[in-house]
């Protein structure tokens, strides 16, 4: 019998938050502009981009809408965690 031995991969989603920036950049928009049709200011859009404030699902759906994006996928990177 061979000894061979199954490793165990994690994978994980992270939130891509620098994502939010290169879209917003994309539109040739201010933070400031994102605040107003987001409902909230500039610098609250600067803490979002950053990962320093939490983003709801309603505020990511109407983040996605705003930069014409259909898959939520694509704000998420996959990280591999190897354990034994």
């Amino acid at each position: 019998m061979s000894s061979a031995r199954l490793e165990k991969v994690m994978v994980m989603l992270e939130f891509d938050f620098g994502y939010l920036k290169k879209l917003r950049k994309r539109k040739h928009m201010k933070q400031a502009e994102v605040g107003r049709y987001m409902h909230c200011t500039g610098a609250s859009v600067s803490k979002i981009e950053l990962g320093l404030c939490r983003l709801s699902v309603d505020d990511l759906a109407r983040l996605a809408n705003l930069y014409e994006i259909d898959d939520l996928n694509v704000f998420f990177v996959k990280r591999l965690e190897r354990r034994n």
